[in-house]
């Protein structure tokens, strides 16, 4: 086979995995419909996970919603859904999909000395998270397996909570002091953003996803996620 085939046929692979999902049954405007006690009422919430046609949206709000049901059971505070926040997440998931790494500083490129490494402050920074202020990162890759969405993101949250320093991001606020005095201050973990990738191996197939969650005391830049994600969100 020529060189050129198969380059073609590399393509046409990479085109099946994500164009299957260009449509997500996600929206945006659905993280104020559902809450944690009810998100799972969604029914594709509930259908299994196949790699072929991942919704990758859909598993970013299973894992948003498991969080909120983690904080709610410490009597803390729900977080809020921020595109911005989710943007980041997405930027450093898919790049740690598509070069094979687990860590919160980007991978520098070989040979690229102008390439420093990246930290999760640095990536929110980008999507106008203040300089000064709470930031958290949580990251995980786990096996597909035979989970749905909403079981994988139980699966992944459950796993967080297990480690010191995740279970700290996730029941982080108001600087420690009891959730009844938390406020707007910058020393507040108040919104989430959560994003998955696939990791595609040498032989094009997805059996891992990587999951980012950023944690931040604001909102950010009010951006379309969706379209740096690539997909188009449910009407």
């Amino acid at each position: 086979m020529r060189m050129s085939q198969i380059v073609a046929v590399l393509v046409l692979l990479a085109e099946i995995v994500y164009s299957a999902a260009i449509e997500s049954k996600w929206s945006p405007a659905f993280y104020s419909r559902y809450t944690f006690s009810n998100y799972e009422q969604f029914q594709p919430m509930r259908d299994r996970i196949e790699p072929a046609k991942l919704d990758l949206p859909l598993l970013n709000a299973a894992i948003f919603f498991e969080t909120n049901r983690i904080r709610a059971a410490h009597k803390i505070p729900e977080v809020q859904y921020s595109p911005a926040l989710e943007a980041a997440a997405y930027e450093h998931s898919v790049d740690m999909g598509k070069r094979h790494y687990l860590n919160h500083y980007t991978k520098p490129f070989p040979g690229d000395s102008s390439d420093l490494p990246r930290g999760p402050g640095e990536r929110m920074e980008k999507y106008g998270i203040e300089v000064f202020g709470t930031k958290a990162e949580n990251l995980a890759t786990i096996p597909i397996g035979k989970h749905t969405y909403a079981s994988w993101a139980k699966d992944v949250v459950s796993r967080w909570m297990k480690s010191r320093g995740h279970r700290s991001n996730i029941l982080r606020h108001a600087g420690g002091k009891e959730s009844d005095s938390l406020d707007n201050t910058r020393g507040n973990i108040n919104f989430l953003g959560v994003a998955c990738a696939p990791r595609i191996d040498k032989n094009r197939k997805v059996s891992y996803l990587y999951a980012t969650q950023n944690f931040a005391h604001m909102a950010g830049k009010d951006i379309d996620s969706y379209r740096i994600m690539g997909y188009e969100p449910a009407r």
